[in-house]
């Protein structure tokens, strides 16, 4: 179930040469907040466990738990039968929603706020991916994952909701400067060839400052 949810994330496939792909990156520092085993997610996790085995019954495991927004990342359970039979991508938007609803206190995301991005489906099962969006600006990497067998069983879900937005929508620079300091940011060479065309969108960006902090 979980290869199912990763299934629909993009991916890029290249060969490195003499690491000049470096000279193209501007890198996110590498905070994972899902690994903290501290004592303030490992209770968090019990709880979400417990509150999910209060409601569906069974067992319920945390399988990573994101500190920087106090959500699952994974968790799974004993299969709960929450639908009939699946048979379309049509019937998996309304479920989803339904699920969402009614585990605010587990995934902490809000239904306004997600739209459908994808909903894959392999093996019997079927992925609902729902993308954060914040005053209409998508939230990068804001999700929240649901899987469902398809005989209507809830198997898995996770959330990388942010809950603690607290941002000026107006941007300070416009597109065209966007691009330019793109540009710029780039081993550009328009004397060898060198072109670009950009159209830049704006999103809302969370920075990891620390395991358990966002800004």
């Amino acid at each position: 179930a979980l290869a199912l949810v990763l299934a629909a994330s993009s991916a890029w496939a290249f060969n490195p040469a003499d690491n000049l792909n470096d000279r193209y990156e501007v890198r996110l520092p590498v905070l994972r907040g899902d690994h903290a085993k501290d004592f303030t997610s490992v209770i968090a996790s019990q709880r979400v466990e417990a509150t999910l085995a209060a409601r569906y019954g069974g067992q319920w495991k945390v399988h990573a738990w994101s500190s920087q927004t106090e959500t699952p990342r994974w968790v799974y359970g004993s299969a709960v039968k929450v639908a009939g039979a699946i048979t379309s991508a049509a019937q998996l938007e309304p479920l989803a929603r339904q699920i969402v609803a009614a585990n605010y206190d587990v995934l902490g995301a809000e239904n306004e706020d997600l739209e459908l991005s994808a909903t894959p489906y392999g093996l019997g099962k079927w992925a609902a991916h729902l993308q954060q969006y914040w005053n209409g600006y998508e939230v990068w990497q804001g999700k929240v994952r649901l899987v469902f067998h398809e005989n209507g069983n809830l198997m898995l879900m996770g959330s990388d909701y942010h809950r603690f937005i607290d941002l000026d929508p107006r941007p300070t620079v416009t597109p065209g400067a966007a691009a330019d300091e793109a540009r710029r940011g780039l081993p550009y060479q328009p004397e060898l060839g060198d072109s670009y065309q950009v159209e830049p969108e704006l999103l809302v960006l969370p920075v990891p400052v620390s395991e358990s902090e966002l800004e």
